[in-house]
């Protein structure tokens, strides 16, 4: 469980895990704003709410973004409508593969 942010624009929807090193990004795959960011904006946010946008999550086929100022280890992965971006904290050790790891195991808590 996090506290959903939703970015300007309503074009995201980030959530950093209950004490976690890492965050979770979701957006639609055309970029456009989604009132239900704006729903979850603020709202403790669960496994259950975001299973629905992900219906295939355990078919995604994730894909390490290269390092870079923001980041050091994240990786994406695409479903119909939305993309899943997981990434560590600055100052975390997590890996891409723990990263991953730790979104799949924060999705299983339903």
């Amino acid at each position: 469980m996090g506290v959903g942010i939703a970015l300007t624009g309503f074009t995201g929807l980030k959530i950093r895990p209950d004490g976690a090193d890492w965050t979770i990004l979701v957006r639609r795959n055309d970029f456009a704003p989604d009132p239900l960011f704006a729903s979850l904006h603020g709202r403790r946010i669960l496994a259950e709410d975001l299973a629905p946008l992900l219906p295939r999550l355990a078919l995604l086929a994730w894909t390490e973004v290269p390092a870079n100022i923001l980041s050091q280890a994240e990786s994406s992965a695409r479903d119909r409508e939305y993309q899943v971006s997981v990434r560590a904290e600055p100052g975390s050790a997590k890996t891409h593969a723990e990263v991953v790891a730790a979104f799949l195991d924060f999705m299983a808590q339903r």
